[in-house]
């Protein structure tokens, strides 16, 4: 609980990037199944990734319903005039007013390493899937490269207002302990990708071929999964 508290106040005392909140986070559009049609938002910020996805989705003739759940009132408030409903709380002390089993998808864009116990926080999300129902999540990569470098070279691990090392991180994870995450909060993994590559160059390519390919891994700053709850016969 100490741990949580001091993270809520770290999260409103560090000044975010205007985009934060914003960001309509189109690269995860791949990985929301199209037979999702009723979609849970976990930190849904001000609705531009659900708003953005109801839109290409509709235009495509698959019509969405997604509720959003955030912390942040304000920006709780913005986020209702986009999605079809959304809930002010925090995930990990608040009961949320949802109904069982049923949501076709519940989406995490870069929220459950903010959390105390995201193994117990997924485990308890399933409850509001329908069973076979999904849940996606982007998390970023403590392997990314920037952060290696700092640790092997420069000796130093600094946080910052955003990234990998974003102060108000209270997890962090490699593509193995994501796996081990979902697995373990009762999901079989059925996709895990990584995404927005932030290393290129000679120097990598340098590393690659001295690794045989086993530090590929760190190009990316972050990770993509699709996870599936027991039940049903769902594909993606």
């Amino acid at each position: 609980w100490a741990l949580q508290q001091e993270g809520v106040l770290m999260t409103e005392s560090v000044e975010k990037p205007v985009h934060y909140y914003k960001a309509p986070r189109r690269e995860m559009f791949r990985f929301v199944p199209l037979e999702a049609r009723r979609i849970l938002e976990i930190g849904c910020g001000e609705g531009g990734f659900g708003a953005e996805l109801k839109r290409v989705r509709g235009e495509a003739g698959i019509n969405v319903d997604v509720t959003g759940v955030e912390l942040v009132a304000s920006r709780a408030a913005v986020a209702a005039s986009r999605l079809d409903r959304v809930i002010v709380a925090d995930v990990e002390r608040d009961a949320l007013d949802l109904v069982p089993n049923s949501y076709d998808c519940i989406v995490c864009n870069d929220v459950l390493e903010h959390l105390l116990s995201p193994w117990n926080v997924i485990k308890h999300f399933g409850g509001y899937l329908r069973p076979g129902g999904w849940l996606v999540a982007s998390i970023p990569n403590v392997r990314y490269w920037g952060v290696l470098k700092g640790l092997l070279f420069e000796g130093d691990w600094r946080y910052e207002g955003e990234g990998v090392l974003d102060i108000t991180h209270l997890r962090f994870f490699t593509r193995r302990s994501i796996a081990r995450l979902f697995e373990q909060g009762g999901y079989s993994v059925h996709q895990l990708e990584g995404i927005n590559i932030q290393v290129r160059g000679w120097k990598f390519q340098l590393l690659r071929l001295l690794s045989a390919g086993r530090l590929d891994d760190i190009k990316f700053w972050q990770f993509a999964v699709v996870a599936k709850w027991p039940g049903g016969a769902g594909s993606h």
